[in-house]
């Protein structure tokens, strides 16, 4: 069995715990604990949380967890920087960062900004990126999937994968994703 465990968005609280934290903490004391435990990890961070505090949990988290998901982060820049403060700081957790799968541009866009990931909003604005989101959503996604993808399994990155934000459309992605993955192979042998 495995768990993935995010902090949530709902204040007050709609139980006992009113962070990620202390349910972790209850999980991996328990006898019956899941073989894996997965926490998120915010590379442009949290709408309602500060940095530093959100450095903090993560630090604490990390001793609790065997891996991370990151939120959905479109500037890679932003993803390789955080990445390499995250183990200068010391969590060496495997990563598997967040990308945007075969989803429409409206859902993608409302959920981003839902869920904070409005600086890479804000990132594709000033780039221009966010009217060629808004008209080659499929391009946007490559690009990010492109520049992503080959770093998987680079030591200094600790990435363990990428994790596809499907957002109900998981056939579409995954036929996506073997489209992607042999494009990045003939890349890698023709290179």
């Amino acid at each position: 069995a495995e768990v993935f465990r995010g902090g949530g968005h709902a204040p007050p609280p709609h139980g006992p715990f009113d962070a990620a934290l202390p349910a972790l903490e209850l999980l991996h004391a328990h006898p019956l604990r899941p073989a894996r435990i997965g926490i998120a990890g915010y590379p442009e961070g949290h709408p309602l949380i500060e940095t530093g505090a959100l450095d903090e949990a993560l630090a604490r988290k990390s001793e609790l967890a065997d891996y991370l998901v990151t939120q959905l982060c479109f500037d890679e820049a932003a993803l390789l920087s955080w990445l390499e403060g995250l183990r200068a700081r010391g969590v060496e957790l495997p990563a598997y960062v967040g990308v945007p799968g075969a989803v429409e541009l409206r859902k993608l866009m409302e959920i981003s900004l839902r869920v904070g990931v409005g600086a890479s909003v804000s990132f594709l604005r000033k780039q221009r990126g966010l009217r060629r989101l808004v008209s080659r959503p499929r391009q946007a996604a490559e690009r990010l999937y492109g520049a992503i993808a080959p770093r998987v399994g680079d030591p200094r990155w600790g990435m363990a994968g990428l994790h596809y934000f499907t957002f109900d459309r998981l056939l579409q992605t995954r036929a996506w994703e073997r489209e992607r993955a042999a494009v990045v192979a003939r890349t890698a042998a023709d290179g």
